[in-house]
């Protein structure tokens, strides 16, 4: 077998026929070719659920946004994936704080947000409740602080283990530098 190098330039424009490739595993309609050269299969794909577009108007003083809760009968990890956050006032230099609470104390849950489906997995119903607006009367333990510049949007990916176990629940609350502004929020989490 005689071997062949490659310039950068020269593998730009190569392509290789799929039975040239050495490997291990066997190539199918449900497997694929991963970096190390094993024909894997592809899983299970994730549930994947979002909250869209949640709105609140915010001032000084730091308000209780979105409470998020994974039930103590859901059987469920939720994993965070991701969030976008904006804010809709311009002015040079301000800015709105997302704050991001474990297991704070309610006493009201607020006005329940509807889940939409990111439509990959199964399509199943997610076991996560959302809503807006809760009455807090201890914030719990922070976990994430993100702030946004006034007129800007944000999309932040949530760092691997950002999790929610069941019977577990977090608080996000917005913050402004002055009153008048807008925060916009969008969640996407998958459930294990």
């Amino acid at each position: 077998m005689s071997t062949t190098q490659f310039t950068g330039e020269q593998l730009k424009s190569l392509s290789v026929p799929v039975g040239d490739i050495q490997a291990t595993g066997t190539p199918s309609s449900s497997t694929y070719l991963r970096g190390d050269g094993t024909w894997a299969s592809l899983g299970t794909i994730p549930n994947m659920f979002s909250l869209s577009s949640i709105k609140a108007s915010v001032g000084i003083t730091e308000l209780p946004f979105i409470l998020f809760k994974n039930p103590i009968a859901s059987g469920k990890v939720i994993l965070f994936y991701q969030i976008a956050i904006s804010s809709s006032h311009v002015q040079s230099g301000s800015w709105v704080r997302f704050k991001f609470y474990s297991n704070p104390t309610t006493s009201a849950n607020g006005s329940s947000i509807s889940i939409g489906t990111v439509n990959f997995g199964s399509g199943s119903t997610s076991v996560a409740l959302a809503y807006n607006t809760p009455t807090v009367s201890a914030n719990g333990s922070l976990w994430n602080d993100i702030s946004v510049l006034s007129g800007t949007s944000f999309l932040f990916t949530f760092p691997l283990g950002s999790k929610l176990q069941a019977n577990q629940t977090t608080l996000i609350t917005v913050v402004s530098d002055s009153v008048g502004r807008e925060a916009t929020a969008s969640l996407i989490w998958d459930e294990q």
